[in-house]
């Protein structure tokens, strides 16, 4: 009996940026995050009704019914994951990048093939450690439809791929659309968008007494909520860099989520 079948769905291929280097420094250390970090995939693309269809190794391929759900899910792994990496020291953080395509694929005893894998593995490594790149067909999908910008990378010439691919970069994370300059406090979008993005990071409590906390938290708020309200610039939730709050040398981080060199 022929087991066969086709269907078009989103593809979301990813895989972890320097794992050969992980590994080789401490092997135990990283089967033991990807083993953690394996199951928090694997509930997410559930939660967004996608399916993993294949996680060997460091690599792992999820099929969606949808375009947006597919990338609503990347963008989620990447948040959940980033907010776990950030209680690790910087040389054992553990990055996936991503790539999203929607394209048609072969199903076979519930592995997938097919041109359409192959684009979505070929947009992955296009991607920075941590983050997501999606062809034209998804990025008309979901245009208008997400909180975070995408930057178009023009078309591009994908290896083993007959025609070129239009690719979009998905700043997923605030660290993808920032310039870094100061401490605290907001910084500006080194991207060409018209729409430009900043993020305030935490401020801190210097005076050590722990009734000043929430003054600070109120002082970062206050000052996200004001800059939210100038139209030209895309505000960075508080949510989203929350995670910094309190990280010793949190420029340090935030260049090393992105995979910037000092």
């Amino acid at each position: 009996m022929d087991r066969t079948e086709r269907r078009l769905v989103a593809i979301l291929s990813a895989d972890v940026s320097g794992y050969s280097r992980l590994m080789a420094e401490d092997e135990d250390a990283t089967v033991r995050t990807l083993t953690a970090y394996r199951d928090q995939i694997g509930a997410l693309v559930r939660e967004y009704r996608g399916r993993v269809a294949d996680f060997p190794g460091d690599n792992f391929l999820a099929e969606f019914p949808t375009a947006l759900g597919a990338v609503q899910c990347a963008i989620e792994i990447q948040r959940v994951l980033g907010a776990r990496n950030a209680g690790l020291p910087a040389d054992r953080q553990m990055k996936f990048r991503m790539g999203a395509h929607l394209g048609d694929i072969r199903v076979e005893q519930d592995r997938i093939y097919g041109d359409g894998v192959n684009v979505a593995a070929r947009l992955e490594s296009l991607a920075a450690p941590g983050g997501l790149c999606i062809s034209g067909a998804v990025h008309e999908q979901v245009h208008g439809k997400l909180q975070q910008a995408c930057r178009d990378l023009g078309e591009q010439s994908l290896k083993n791929i007959a025609r070129p691919v239009r690719v979009y970069r998905v700043l997923v994370a605030a660290t993808d659309a920032l310039e870094v300059g100061g401490s605290s406090g907001p910084a500006q979008s080194r991207e060409s968008d018209p729409i430009r993005s900043l993020a305030v990071l935490p401020f801190a409590n210097l005076s050590g007494a722990p009734e000043h906390e929430s003054f600070a938290d109120g002082m970062t708020e206050a000052l996200i909520n004001d800059l939210a309200k100038i139209r030209s610039l895309r505000i960075v939730s508080r949510t989203s860099i929350s995670q910094y709050k309190g990280v010793r040398e949190p420029l340090r981080k935030l260049r090393a989520n992105c995979g910037w060199m000092e």
